[in-house]
């Protein structure tokens, strides 16, 4: 029997994260239209075993905060 491979993935666009791809937009969107950012960060991460995807969001968006300190 094969292992169960746990995979989640958002954006960070200026300071928001997101996993839905029209708010993506809009928010790329608007920060182009404010001058403001241009463009995003696309997070992913994989895990097997029991881990919630929540615990895989939380850590996801603490590391990306800490690499932009």
């Amino acid at each position: 029997m094969g292992k169960s491979i746990n995979l989640i993935y958002m954006w960070k666009v200026g300071d928001n994260f997101t996993a839905n791809p029209i708010k993506v937009k809009t928010l790329q969107l608007l920060s182009k239209l404010t001058f403001s950012d241009f463009g995003g960060v696309a997070l992913y991460a994989a895990t097997q075993g029991n881990v919630s995807k929540d615990s895989l969001v939380k850590a996801l968006i603490e590391l990306e905060q800490q690499k932009s300190e």
